[in-house]
């Protein structure tokens, strides 16, 4: 999967679903049926896509995927966001692209649509999971390569 690309994101947390399309910032929510519940949507303009940045994002790939992308054609612009999570109080979090390569600008968003808070977090923080206060990402150290689970406490206020 490139980045650059808009694709569907869908996550489940048991009691619903969310599915939104990388293009927009468009979001419909499903109970554990199936069933349509509802949707909201963020008007937002998006981050040009220059070519070093995406560099940046595969600086730790083979050669001839990074000619590939010195070489080959581009979007004029990231989508709209990468990735989408539901916690187990159903709020969204969604993180979105940024001019800096280096960070993911995440929003956390209420069922209604209102967006409670906002962070800047580094992109070799791949959250997976978030419960109980605490969000679970899995990061790799550019160095060695190494992965690890990272477990992180928050609050919402």
């Amino acid at each position: 999967r490139v980045p650059f690309i808009p694709r569907a994101h869908i996550h489940n947390n048991g009691e619903q679903m969310v599915y939104g399309w990388g293009e927009n910032m468009l979001f419909k929510f499903y109970d554990d049926k199936g069933n349509y519940q509802r949707a909201f949507y963020f008007s937002l303009p998006k981050v040009d896509l220059e070519r070093k940045d995406v560099l940046v994002y595969y600086e730790e790939s083979i050669e001839p995927i990074k000619n590939g992308i010195r070489n080959g054609e581009l979007p004029e612009v990231w989508p709209a966001f990468k990735s989408l999570i539901i916690d187990d109080e159903n709020r969204l979090w969604v993180s979105r692209f940024v001019a800096d390569p280096e960070v993911y600008d995440w929003w956390v968003i209420d069922e209604t649509g209102e967006l409670l808070a906002t962070f800047t977090w580094f992109r070799n923080r791949d959250l997976k999971q978030v419960s109980h206060d605490f969000a679970y990402a899995l990061e790799t150290n550019y160095e060695t390569g190494l992965q690890s689970v990272v477990r992180y406490g928050f609050d919402i206020d």
